[in-house]
């Protein structure tokens, strides 16, 4: 084959791949919806909630053996596929929330990590805060469907986390 031929096919061949390169590809995101509490229980005849938090009933109530549930933090962001998004929950946990990919009938396949803060190494040359993985899973999450993640202590009862994930870009079901 002649250098121009061999010229020839590359462009033949690289063309169609250039075009596929200028093509804008939205970014497929998760919207979440983050309600960080601290469930304890203090004798209390009926549960009690933050009134701002009265929307999370239903998720936590097979968690019986908490009556008291008072809110750490809100928040909504938005997830891109593929990616960390870091979330400080307080002084000591940070939340690590990873969509990994749309699953059939309109679920969200999502990494969910929690990072506890621990105390610097004696002998740290950088004043950066440690962390250590204390909660680690990949679920399968019902778009725009409430769950609760939980079980971390705090000084006072625990963390329980109702997150909500709603795919920004829902595909037809194959």
């Amino acid at each position: 084959m002649t250098f121009a031929a061999l010229a020839i096919t590359a462009t033949l061949l690289l063309t169609p791949l250039a075009g596929e390169e200028t093509r804008a590809v939205p970014t497929a995101r998760v919207s979440v919806m983050l309600v960080a509490v601290r469930a304890t229980h203090q004798g209390h005849e009926e549960r009690q909630f933050d009134s701002s938090i009265a929307s999370i009933k239903e998720t936590v109530k097979d968690l019986k053996q908490f009556d008291d549930f008072r809110k750490l933090r809100t928040l909504k962001t938005v997830a891109p596929y593929g990616k960390d998004t870091k979330i400080a929950l307080d002084n000591e946990y940070t939340l690590l929330l990873t969509p990994i990919e749309r699953a059939s009938h309109n679920r969200i396949r999502c990494n969910v990590r929690v990072q506890m803060r621990v105390e610097k190494e004696p002998e740290g040359e950088t004043d950066e805060p440690k962390y250590k993985e204390v909660l680690r899973c990949t679920l399968v999450a019902l778009s725009g469907k409430p769950f609760k993640v939980g079980g971390l202590k705090l000084e006072e009862g625990q963390l329980v986390l109702v997150l909500t994930l709603t795919d920004t870009n829902p595909e037809q079901d194959e």
